[in-house]
């Protein structure tokens, strides 16, 4: 009869259920987990945690063509303007040509992988394809050449600590929103006695 079967022989067919649907890779993590002495669930969570550090560090940006070191560039008196030639007399700072790097890099004693795509582009006749870090929406006016040159305003107050960047950062390490810019004029109104520092239409044009 159906009532009369006993509680083991209930346990059992549920054991034989849960083994029949396991999936392979419960097998596997089973395998694992005997293997390395290691609790399944801690395997599972450490594989969850591995994924989302992935999922976050690609989520902040993309590498750069070249693992461009501003620090050593900087420690060997390269300026700003050799890369970012119109940073105080332009709108926009402008970005190295293959032809600026290739001045320095063109005949090398030792070749590094970045030296070498350098020459690759230089010799295809390509241009670096450097990737946009900064940027402010449409709908707002930037000028480099005055901050730089009227507010007298530092690379590191927008840009962060470039000089000790051994590689590109995966984005901007400084929030140019409305809120930082507002704060940033307070401070230029008072060393350079801007005049109407909330004036909507210095940025908004």
């Amino acid at each position: 009869m159906l009532f009369s079967r006993t509680s083991r022989e209930l346990s059992g067919d549920d054991d034989m259920n849960v083994k029949g649907y396991r999936s392979a890779f419960g097998r596997r993590l089973d395998s694992l987990s005997a293997k390395l002495f290691i609790p399944k669930g801690l395997i599972f969570l450490t594989g969850v945690i591995i994924l989302l550090l992935i999922v976050i560090v690609l989520s902040k940006g993309e590498r750069q063509p070249i693992e461009f070191n501003h620090q050593i560039h900087i420690q060997n008196n390269v300026g700003c303007i050799t890369c970012h030639q119109y940073y105080a007399s332009y709108t926009t700072a402008g970005i190295p040509g293959v032809e600026t790097c290739t001045k320095c890099h063109e005949d090398v004693i030792y070749l590094t992988p970045d030296k070498e795509k350098i020459q690759k582009y230089y010799k295809s006749g390509e241009e670096i394809p450097w990737k946009l870090m900064s940027s402010v929406p449409a709908h707002v006016y930037f000028s480099h050449s005055r901050h730089i040159t009227f507010g007298k305003v530092d690379c590191v107050e927008c840009h962060g600590d470039v000089a000790s960047w051994t590689r590109p950062p995966p984005g901007p390490e400084t929030n140019l929103d409305m809120n930082t810019c507002i704060q940033c004029h307070q401070k230029m109104q008072e060393r350079t006695k801007l005049a109407e520092p909330y004036n909507c239409n210095r940025c908004h044009r």
